[in-house]
């Protein structure tokens, strides 16, 4: 093997080292279809709470039992004014299983008159629909609010695969209520994947964090049942818990790399 040849194969195991990247675990984004209509044909809405303490999460479920997994980061949305610092002064992010207390994750202070967070693993951004012509979502009375993507990085949080697991997050300017006004859309009209969707979502409180309550929209005054949008990104644990799985077309790419390599080192050997 000459030298532009190893070059290639030492390229190829850069390549497919790729394949242990981050990978997106759950998939309940934003809608992209029915937006901001009038009655029973609008897929998103919006949800905050109206106690003293109180938050609004939703639940996830990754794999299946036996499996093992490493969440770097999970993205949420909320209907917002602009900046952040309008609505909120801190954000949280609450995870737990299901049936246990809800852990503080990740926490940041937004900057006065921004939407930049203290926190440098929290990044605020304002985005549009994925319909790439709906810029805002529409509230009662035709009154317009931006959306904030807000994502929580760097969370290193390992969860058991078939385990269902609660997040909540709350928004407050240091008076006790929540003013995060959570992103949701009912997974039927909601034109993408809604992995998941269950119908409901949870209101959590941060003085008990063991306390959950499950709502159905169609229960709190809308004509639909609803979930709220999240993304979780991050890796699968191989059954001895310190190795990634790569894909299998990862895999047999890593295989034939290293036997390549094998080989050549071998010939080298044999003619030194």
């Amino acid at each position: 093997m000459n030298r532009f040849s190893l070059l290639c194969v030492v390229a190829l195991l850069a390549a497919v080292s790729t394949g242990w990247a981050d990978s997106l675990l759950v998939d309940r984004g934003l809608p992209s279809e029915n937006l901001n209509a009038a009655g029973a044909g609008r897929s998103n809405v919006s949800w905050a709470s109206t106690t003293s303490g109180g938050f609004i999460g939703d639940n996830f479920t990754i794999g299946t039992a036996g499996q093992t997994y490493v969440i770097d980061s999970i993205t949420v949305w909320g209907v917002q004014y602009q900046p952040l610092s309008a609505d909120i002064s801190n954000i949280s992010l609450y995870v737990g299983a299901s049936g246990s207390s809800l852990a503080l994750l990740s926490s940041g202070t937004i900057e006065p008159n921004s939407s930049i967070d203290t926190n440098p693993s929290i990044s605020d951004t304002y985005v549009t629909y994925p319909d790439t012509a709906t810029s805002a979502y529409v509230g009662n009375g035709g009154v317009s609010y931006d959306i904030c993507q807000t994502t929580f990085s760097g969370l290193n949080y390992t969860v058991q695969g078939g385990t269902t697991y609660n997040f909540g997050v709350l928004g407050d300017n240091g008076d006790g209520w929540d003013n995060w006004w959570g992103s949701a859309s009912n997974a039927a009209l909601s034109g993408t994947p809604q992995q998941g969707a269950d119908g409901k979502y949870l209101e959590f409180n941060v003085g008990d964090l063991s306390s959950v309550t499950v709502w159905d929209s169609k229960s709190v005054g809308w004509d639909k049942s609803s979930d709220i949008n999240v993304q979780v990104y991050g890796t699968a644990i191989s059954p001895q818990g310190n190795l990634p799985v790569p894909e299998p077309i990862t895999m047999a790419g890593v295989l034939l790399g290293v036997g390549a390599l094998g080989r050549y080192w071998s010939r080298k050997h044999r003619i030194a």
